[in-house]
């Protein structure tokens, strides 16, 4: 299967139930921009990284996340805190094993935990869905992004490394490492054995 495909493939299932049709490209898939964030080896199998942006999404009329052309602080921090970060890819040699996502539990309503990493084996066939110990609303490129942005040039991050906190529009949100979901991903991929679908 061509990684192509499956990155089409997670842009559907993230879209999927989001309440209103956007725009969508010429396969009639979604169109939910992302920029690449490198990857990773594992002994069985390579993963590639990607990020669901902030801006080239709200603020782009072509994607299927547009808000509007000038988006307020509000308006950016909720896209940060609902919808997902986050999708890899995981194959070797350039054969897709699987695509995971990490998604946002709000859909799957279900108390008491933040995030999911959403499984797809196969298009067609049912995900799988991993629940994870993630309390905290934000992700690092969500946060790095919102601080970035014009939304609210007094944003920072705070706290400890392991426990940073983002201030932004009036309130304070708990940040989710990026090195914690990648050791998160890496344990998935093993204990799910994901490199040998």
């Amino acid at each position: 299967m061509k990684i192509k495909y499956f990155i089409l493939v997670s842009i559907a299932v993230i879209a999927n139930g989001c309440g209103r049709q956007g725009p969508c490209d010429e396969h009639g898939n979604p169109v939910f921009n992302s920029v690449s964030l490198g990857g990773f080896t594992l002994p069985n199998c390579s993963v590639d990284a990607y990020y669901y942006t902030l801006s080239n999404n709200i603020e782009n009329r072509a994607s299927s996340a547009f808000i509007s052309e000038s988006p307020s602080a509000v308006d950016a921090l909720q896209f940060a805190v609902s919808r997902p970060s986050y999708f890899f890819i995981v194959h070797s040699n350039r054969n897709v094993m699987c695509n995971v996502m990490l998604d946002e539990v709000g859909r799957a309503n279900h108390p008491g935990h933040k995030f999911i990493f959403t499984i797809i084996t196969e298009p067609g066939k049912p995900a799988t869905r991993v629940f994870l110990p993630y309390t905290a609303p934000l992700t690092t490129h969500r946060a790095m992004e919102l601080i970035e942005g014009a939304w609210d040039k007094t944003a920072r991050i705070t706290g400890p490394t392991n426990a940073p906190l983002l201030v932004f529009g009036g309130s304070t949100n708990g940040i989710v490492p990026f090195s914690t979901i990648i050791d998160d991903l890496v344990k998935l991929i093993r204990q799910k054995n994901l490199a040998r679908y």
